[in-house]
């Protein structure tokens, strides 16, 4: 009867380890730099600080610009893993949920590596909740160039970058795009020239933004006060 030592047993419990794929998802984290990490997202409003276990640092930076947006009124809130779509054979669970300030809501993701699982979930998303408006952010145009075709699945594409994010592509913009080569204004074989791109609020810009939103308020609460006394 053969016994197995304690050090024997722990080279096997390691092989079953790399055969099931644990040290490769390891090594995919540490190469996209998906390291977990524990944030509070600091707000005007100290009283509402959101405190979310985060997947990845990048969805700390557009969490963080989402939160910009909100002290800006641009938005109304936002939420992290909230919502979770349902398919007859799968399910997906959305990075960022964000409320407009018209009511309407539409849901954020953020991708550092995109594969054949993540383009199957959109192509379900697209199929069962067509109504759904998705924006897929990357942290590089490079990591967004592997959407592909896939990108008719969402409604836009937008890069992380140090200034907030910038949309690189738009169904209402590519819409527009093909309505003005219908009519003749534009040839399609110039279509790879014209960039889709849309501006975007900077995070300077937001800031500004959100001092004279804080100057407003500040002086709002002085008028009550003085109503007061």
């Amino acid at each position: 009867m053969k016994i197995r030592t304690k050090l024997g047993m722990a080279k096997v419990m390691l092989a079953k380890k790399v055969m099931m794929g644990f040290e490769a998802d390891k090594r995919i984290r540490k190469k996209y730099g998906n390291v977990p990490t524990t944030a509070t997202i600091t707000a005007l409003n100290l009283y509402n600080n959101k405190t979310y276990y985060f997947r990845s640092k990048a969805e700390v930076k557009l969490a963080r610009y989402l939160q910009l947006l909100k002290d800006a009124k641009q938005i109304k809130d936002y939420a992290y893993e909230q919502t979770t779509f349902h398919f007859p054979d799968d399910r997906y669970l959305v990075d960022f949920d964000v409320l407009n300030n018209d009511g309407s809501f539409e849901y954020f993701e953020m991708k550092g590596m995109f594969d054949a699982r993540s383009r199957r979930k959109l192509r379900l998303i697209n199929k069962y909740r067509p109504e759904v408006k998705l924006t897929m952010v990357f942290s590089s145009r490079r990591s967004a160039a592997k959407l592909g075709l896939a990108k008719k699945y969402v409604d836009r594409v937008c890069i992380l970058t140090k200034n907030g994010i910038e949309t690189i592509f738009s169904k209402n913009t590519d819409k527009r795009l093909k309505e003005l080569i219908k009519k003749g204004k534009i040839v399609e074989t110039k279509l790879v020239d014209i960039t889709s791109s849309e501006p975007e609020l900077t995070i300077e810009k937001l800031k500004e933004i959100k001092k004279e939103v804080d100057f407003a308020e500040k002086k709002r609460m002085d008028k009550e006060k003085l109503k007061r006394v």
